[in-house]
């Protein structure tokens, strides 16, 4: 039986998927702009806290030569960073001007001899991903001082979350037109049908279209950096968006002059030019491996999406050939392949950016891959249907599906694409928000008696890096009276880390009824914990030199 011409040997069956990329880049850009609006914190960055020396509320006897603040990720001064010390009696700058940045460390210097007082050190700077991080500590010079808002990340950042969001959806929609699309219509259809494809002037003027489109996206993010301070011209990020453009140029230009190597050129060039999107943000900012699981995973979702669109808007439009089956079974198996690649990758993306379960369901983030997960499972199940289609079709006497069935397989494969474009959705504003890793704040809440009274200790976030506690305590006998001292002592319940002091320089009180004696309420200056694990706070109250109480609490390190 004589095999039918495959679906774009004719010059309309072109028009299909010239349409169904243009909405792709619309809709990726318009709902990835709304979920990024929802979605955004006061601020985006992914870089947090670890140490800063002096510590968040410390009095230091000696004045300090230079403050030192160490981060999560390694960070840049940008071009908007304007790091300072000032002294909260007069508001004077005491800063010498120089700052210096190694790595995740940046150093502010401080000039000698400070009179005693309270100082305010503040900084802004910008993280591994791109993201503007600000923040402060305060410490006394021989007095006494509170603790400044633990170094978080500048707020009023809205726009540039938004034009972030923009500028990804643009270029990942670019990809699945550019690469992700024939590539699989390659598989799908053969190569020949690809190269005649693109040698008609209708296919040229769209794919220097979506070229032009993804210039346009590149010069967005561009732009974008810049104006939260990221150094472009002269940093990674510039580098790389230059890469993405010539790489994608690369594509364009073997999609144009065809010839039998231009599916391999695409494919090269494709991916890197995946590579190099990637690279940009919080998906280049860790190990090496990281980012090549990012790149595995992006491009495993740019094929796959390229197939379902191919699929959805001209590859199943009438009843399939003999041919076309063969090449349905072939696409059927990469894709198969990238969907593995694909949920691998997911996992060890996942373990990356979420740490704990509960930050699954506790987080923005966590809760958007939820989201992402689910849109996955659902595609994967509509496509194991399609396999049970394409199955028995192959096993009916013609070997081809029976009239009206490529109808109905062509229904659930644009369910399949538009579930997959929701989960591509997810992943585009993913990785514009802070991962789980940055932003969950489990708190640990206990109570433990020591001798008279009853200590309450509250760890806010209960997670490696700075911990704060607050230690309520609280008279249990009438003959008790409110004590002189509290200190407490931090270490792990394996033994491997132990004697960390933890000071209580804020002290307050609260009434606790008529004729009582108050509640008392400490607060800490924050307190470095390394490492996960069951950990143990150990509190002394000192009433005076004969009568001291000593109470412990154990709570989890997440």
């Amino acid at each position: 039986m004589t095999a039918r011409p495959t679906a774009v040997s004719h010059p309309g069956r072109a028009r299909p998927i010239i349409a169904a990329s243009g909405l792709l880049i619309l809709g990726l850009s318009i709902v990835a702009v709304a979920l990024s609006t929802a979605l955004a914190a006061p601020a985006s960055a992914h870089a947090y806290i670890l140490t800063t020396s002096p510590a968040n509320g410390a009095t230091v006897q000696r004045s300090p030569t230079e403050i030192v603040v160490t981060l999560s990720e390694p960070v840049s001064l940008g071009t908007q960073s304007t790091p300072d010390v000032i002294g909260l009696d007069d508001g004077r700058s005491v800063a010498t001007g120089r700052v210096r940045v190694e790595g995740p460390r940046v150093i502010i210097g401080v000039r000698p001899d400070l009179p005693d007082g309270v100082y305010l050190a503040s900084w802004r700077v910008i993280s591994a991903d791109t993201h503007a991080v600000a923040g402060a500590v305060q410490f006394g010079v021989r007095v006494p001082a509170s603790a400044a808002p633990a170094g978080g990340v500048t707020g009023g950042e809205s726009a540039p979350v938004v034009g972030e969001a923009i500028v990804k959806a643009l270029a990942y929609a670019v990809l699945v037109a550019l690469v992700g699309i024939p590539l699989a219509a390659s598989t799908f259809l053969g190569a020949a049908a690809v190269a005649r494809a693109a040698a008609r002037r209708r296919v040229r003027c769209a794919v220097v279209a979506a070229f032009a489109v993804g210039v346009g996206a590149a010069a967005g993010q561009w732009a974008v950096l810049g104006s939260t301070g990221v150094d472009v011209a002269g940093g990674r990020s510039g580098t790389l968006i230059g890469i993405r453009v010539l790489a994608l140029a690369g594509v364009v230009t073997a999609l144009v002059l065809g010839g039998r190597a231009a599916v391999a050129l695409t494919a090269g060039a494709g991916l890197v030019a995946i590579a190099a999107t990637t690279g940009v943000g919080h998906g280049g900012a860790g190990s090496i491996a990281q980012w090549l699981w990012t790149v595995l995973h992006a491009s495993s979702a740019v094929y796959w999406l390229g197939g379902l669109v191919v699929l959805a808007a001209v590859g199943l439009r009438s009843r399939l050939s003999l041919a076309q089956m063969r090449g349905l079974r072939r696409w059927s198996f990469w894709a198969a392949v990238a969907v593995a690649i694909l949920i691998v990758s997911g996992i060890a993306r996942a373990v990356d950016t979420v740490g704990a379960p509960a930050a699954l369901f506790d987080t923005g983030y966590g809760r958007l891959l939820l989201v992402k997960v689910a849109a996955v499972l659902v595609a994967l199940a509509i496509a194991a249907l399609a396999l049970r289609w394409s199955a028995a079709a192959r096993h009916t006497d013609e070997g081809r599906p029976e009239p009206g069935a490529t109808a109905r397989l062509r229904r659930r494969v644009r369910v399949e694409l538009a579930v997959t474009t929701v989960a591509l959705l997810a992943a585009v504003v993913l990785s514009n928000i802070a991962p789980a890793t940055a932003t969950w704040r489990p708190v640990s809440e206990s109570e433990v008696d020591a001798g008279p009274y009853r200590l309450s200790v509250r760890v806010d976030p209960a997670r490696p890096g700075p911990q704060q506690f607050t230690l309520r305590v609280r008279p249990t006998d009438a003959e008790a009276v409110t004590p002189a001292q509290v200190a407490g002592v931090l270490a792990d319940t394996d033994g491997g880390v132990g004697g960390l002091v933890v000071d209580f320089p804020t002290r307050a009180t609260e009434p606790s009824g008529p004729g009582q004696t108050p509640v008392v309420v400490l607060h800490s200056t924050a307190t470095t914990v390394p490492t996960t694990g069951r950990w143990r706070l150990q509190v002394t109250v000192v009433v005076d030199r004969w009568r001291q109480y000593v109470g412990a609490v154990d709570y989890d390190v997440r």
